[in-house]
């Protein structure tokens, strides 16, 4: 089974945003586990990355990918690091630069976004990734 681990910060606030990840949640069930780390707030959230060998950072000024983009990077990162990859969202401030500086930068979109929105765009732009690699009719 292929997993996500996926470090923000904050917790959720919008009744209808956990509906929404739940949404995918399930979607994903039996494909991909995304198992979210809260962090109590940016500090926190940048010295628990600093610690892990491979992180990949979602921020704005990241590389821009596509949709199949992104799948070809999963698959691909899947492939050669094993089951498990480990992503970040930053908080309101963005990540620090010795935090860019040391991990490689993605990004869904050049425009700014919550980090719950952030981590609903993951989830839905994660399972799309994976219908377009099993070549399913999500994606059009």
């Amino acid at each position: 089974m292929l997993k996500v681990i996926l470090h923000t910060t904050g917790k959720l606030r919008e009744p209808w945003l956990q509906m929404a990840l739940d949404e995918y949640s399930k979607r994903l069930t039996g494909e991909v586990t995304i198992e979210t780390h809260l962090a109590k707030d940016e500090t926190a959230l940048e010295k628990t990355i600093l610690k892990l060998d491979h992180v990949t950072l979602l921020d704005a000024k990241g590389t821009l990918m596509t949709s199949p983009e992104w799948s070809q990077f999963l698959y691909s990162e899947w492939e050669k690091r094993g089951s498990i990859l480990t992503f970040a969202i930053g908080g309101a401030n963005g990540f620090s630069s010795q935090v860019k500086g040391a991990f490689k930068m993605l990004s869904f979109s050049s425009m700014t976004f919550p980090h719950q929105i952030a981590r609903l765009l993951f989830y839905e732009q994660t399972y799309r990734a994976i219908q377009i690699y099993k070549k399913g009719k999500y994606h059009k």
